[in-house]
């Protein structure tokens, strides 16, 4: 269909683009970054060919570039909190923990209600070990999406290394109820009450 669209008009920037979704969301993400250098090229202003084309660099594990091509879509688009977004998650996976939660937090400024954006925040708050920083995170994600299991985890292992096991065996029951089938949530059950009868 796309093929056929870019025949009539070879030219067409968001044919290409739209070519380039299509591919990505096929899993040909090379296939995909080749469509969104074409959109790009017959509109260097293309701000969503660049977004898409940066997602695509960022699942084949190209988190560098990834940053890069977030910071065109931001130079593009100041407002455009998904480009925060998919920035922080590249940083993070580069290690790069209190640059991620900076652009995490630009993002929640553009976009307060995104609960992933508190929960992936919370989790490069817990790489860096700022588990009291965490655990606010992780309670707006779960105030923005309460039947998150994840966010009840970390909030609970974030009390757990802060030694207040009473308060993480509480969160932790509240996981067991939403999620009776997390085999981590038990786990991590009997770490606290071992802590508790010590």
């Amino acid at each position: 269909m796309f093929d056929k669209e870019i025949e009539l008009n070879p030219y067409s920037s968001d044919a290409y683009r739209s070519k380039g979704l299509a591919l990505s969301l096929l899993g040909k993400f090379e296939e995909a970054i080749d469509s969104f250098d074409k959109a790009i090229k017959f509109d260097p202003k293309n701000i969503d060919a660049y977004f898409k084309k940066g997602f695509a660099l960022f699942r084949l594990g190209k988190y560098q570039d990834t940053i890069e091509l977030c910071d065109r879509v931001i130079e593009l688009d100041p407002m455009h909190s998904e480009a925060y977004y998919n920035k922080a998650s590249a940083l993070s996976k580069l290690g790069k923990y209190q640059a991620s939660v900076d652009s995490y937090n630009k993002s929640i400024e553009l976009n307060p209600s995104d609960d992933g954006a508190y929960f992936n925040k919370g989790m490069s708050l817990f790489d860096l070990g700022k588990y009291q920083e965490a655990i606010r995170a992780y309670d707006k994600a779960i105030f923005l999406s309460p039947q998150n299991p994840l966010a009840y985890y970390y909030k609970s292992s974030c009390l757990y290394n802060l030694k207040r096991y009473q308060e993480a065996l509480k969160v932790c029951e509240q996981l067991i109820d939403i999620n009776p089938k997390s085999l981590n949530a038990y786990e991590l059950k009997i770490l606290i009450l071992k802590k508790l009868k010590s």
